[in-house]
């Protein structure tokens, strides 16, 4: 790897605000973070859905094959 690529993958990113206080007070950036906060929430709820479904799956397939087991 070129010495220019891996200071690319090392760059570190942060955003700083210019004045924070004024910031806090914008409506639109509020509107934003919460939007942005719902949308994290809505996907973590179909991800966490999606995982119980397959958790409990799995769960049934190991309990036949501990069925299976015994009755050998």
């Amino acid at each position: 790897m070129a010495q220019n690529d891996q200071n690319i993958l090392n760059v570190k990113i942060e955003m700083v605000p210019v004045d924070y206080n004024l910031l806090k007070e914008d409506q639109e950036y509020m509107y934003f973070l919460k939007s942005l906060l719902n949308r994290f929430n809505w996907i973590y709820e179909i991800q966490a859905d999606g995982l119980k479904s397959e958790l409990e799956s799995l769960i049934k397939d190991i309990e036949n094959e501990l069925v299976i087991l015994e009755t050998k």
